[in-house]
C-alpha cells in the first residue's frame, strides 16, 4: 500500500510505481470462503 505523505499528491507515487490512482484508495479484503468455493464452481 501507498504511503500517504502531506506533501506529496497520490498521483506522484502512483506514477513512481506505474499504477493507476484508484489503487491508492482501493484497500483489498480477503476473499470469503464461500465466495471461493462459488467461484471455483463457476469455473468448472
Amino acid at each position: 500500500m501507498i504511503n500517504r505523505h502531506p506533501k506529496l499528491p497520490v498521483s506522484h507515487p502512483c506514477l513512481l510505481l506505474g499504477r493507476a490512482r484508484s489503487t491508492a484508495y482501493d484497500t483489498p479484503r480477503a476473499v470469503s470462503p464461500e465466495d471461493l468455493a462459488l467461484m471455483r464452481r463457476m469455473g468448472e
